[in-house]
């Protein structure tokens, strides 16, 4: 056994396979203060006190470790060591995958963010005007809508100014001889005309007093006899002695206004000599005008 033991105070290189002799001196591990921390005797080495204590041998005295065994040692320590380091490793390239993958992740993220944002922009810019354009569209046909039929609820009304007031008599009575004098509808025809309903409407005061007698409105039962009877008072003649009870239609109150406001123009042409009549086209209050003496030429509308 003398020839296999090998004594540690030498040097020796593990390394260079020569003898497998150490490249440095153990006296460099001879540190007096560290050997002694360690409870080893002085003059020993760091190799000594390793050997020594795995091979359970804490006595003091030569030591001395096999060849073999000092192999089987650092083989040991470097199996673990590699395999600490492989599962160290391994670990740190499942931590870059991570890191990879919630980087791409993330750059995926905030291009479709950027995407999203660029075409919310877009939806905003082109699609907010044309739903702003649709809704007022879609009001001003239901306004429309609404207005046409409001005018064909009031298409069998007429409206009559200048009829006088009487106390003593009720209004059926007061339009049915305005009827007689004023369209020469003959007395015992006059109870034909079937009248639904007639009231007098308030009207509006001009600085305080009265601007003649508030108009009637008359709702007739049937369309030919209210179409006949304002057809009549656009051809009957003009009696100077008497100022004539007026007709119109009944329109909703916005186109009334129209109609006031161009009958009031409509004058001031007459004055001029031009002939005017004022027309309900639709939903639009028109006017149009022409010559006098241009009996048969084309109508001009009035644009104000």
């Amino acid at each position: 056994m003398q020839g296999n033991k090998i004594n540690l105070n030498r040097t020796y290189n593990l390394r260079s396979g020569k003898s497998n002799q150490l490249k440095h001196e153990t006296s460099n591990f001879n540190s007096t203060e560290i050997q002694k921390q360690r409870g080893q005797k002085p003059g020993s080495t760091c190799i000594q006190y390793v050997s020594r204590n795995m091979a359970g041998n804490t006595k003091d005295g030569p030591d001395t470790v096999s060849n073999a065994e000092l192999k089987t040692i650092m083989l040991r320590l470097e199996s673990t060591l590699n395999k600490r380091m492989d599962k160290l490793e391994s670990q740190v390239n499942k931590l870059n995958e991570c890191v990879s993958t919630n980087e791409e992740t993330i750059r995926t993220l905030e291009e479709k963010i950027t995407r999203d944002s660029e075409q919310t922009n877009e939806l905003a810019q082109e699609t907010v005007p044309n739903i702003e354009k649709r809704l007022t569209d879609l009001k001003q046909d239901i306004e429309k809508k609404l207005l046409l039929s409001e005018i064909h609820d009031r298409k069998l009304n007429l409206l009559f100014y200048g009829a006088e007031e009487k106390k003593d008599k009720t209004i059926y009575e007061v339009v049915r001889n305005f009827l007689i004098t004023d369209f020469n509808v003959p007395q015992a025809d006059v109870y034909d005309f079937y009248i639904v309903n007639a009231h007098r409407l308030p009207r509006r005061n001009y600085g305080g007093q009265r601007k003649g007698p508030d108009p009637i409105i008359v709702r007739f039962g049937h369309l030919p006899d209210r179409n006949w009877i304002l057809e009549q008072a656009k051809n009957r003649s003009y009696v100077p002695e008497r100022k004539p009870v007026m007709v119109y239609t009944d329109l909703p109150a916005e186109m009334k206004r129209k109609r006031g406001m161009l009958a009031a123009e409509a004058k001031k042409l007459r004055r001029e000599g031009r002939v005017t009549r004022i027309k309900v086209i639709g939903t639009e209050v028109i006017m149009e005008h022409r010559a006098k003496e241009q009996r048969q030429g084309p109508w001009v509308k009035y644009t104000g």
